[in-house]
């Protein structure tokens, strides 16, 4: 048994090793050679051997490495929907990695349907229920699923201040407060 110190040090450190990992896959993808390879490899099985962790466990990466390289590589559309759907969204690399994929230039919204817990508002959500039950796939029911949009042109899109508010009191304003606003 470990301290929660030692168990925070450790989630850091197969952090580290996590985007090491992830920058090895880059390199690998714009020049897969022998020894880009085997810098994944080697990647992951260091990422593999932090063990333990705080918030997060051990990985398993090395154990498919040599399939999701070859699918990556390859294009294969699956391959790449499993790697982009276990990023997080706000994860710089994801749009690194989305550069490097079939996606390249389209949207991606990952639906999550978490035994009925889905917060979609707006048109967004009857769209994307008809588009998934569409394909024959049904919501509702866990399933989590990676839809791709061509991109929309933004310069025709319309954005309307509700309101502000959050977990703390109401802040007063008589309309958005700028990006830049801290």
């Amino acid at each position: 048994m470990s301290d929660a110190l030692t168990d925070i040090a450790r989630d850091n450190a197969r952090g580290r090793c996590y985007l090491q990992y992830l920058e090895a896959i880059r390199e690998y993808l714009a020049a897969p050679d022998d020894r880009n390879r085997q810098a994944v490899v080697d990647a992951a099985e260091e990422t593999d051997q932090v063990r333990g962790g705080y918030f997060s466990g051990g990985t398993m990466l090395s154990d498919k490495v040599d399939s999701l390289l070859e699918g990556l590589k390859n294009g294969d559309k699956s391959t790449w929907v499993r790697f982009l759907s276990s990023f997080r969204e706000d994860e710089h690399d994801f749009a690194i990695m989305k550069n490097l994929s079939p996606f390249k230039g389209q949207m991606i919204i990952i639906v999550d349907y978490g035994c009925g817990f889905v917060k979609l508002q707006g048109d967004i959500h009857p769209f994307l229920d008809s588009l998934i039950e569409g394909k024959d796939m049904r919501i509702y029911d866990a399933d989590k699923y990676f839809v791709t949009l061509p991109f929309l042109d933004a310069t025709k899109m319309q954005v309307s201040w509700i309101r502000c508010g959050g977990s703390g009191p109401m802040i007063p304003t008589d309309g958005p407060r700028p990006a830049t606003e801290s």
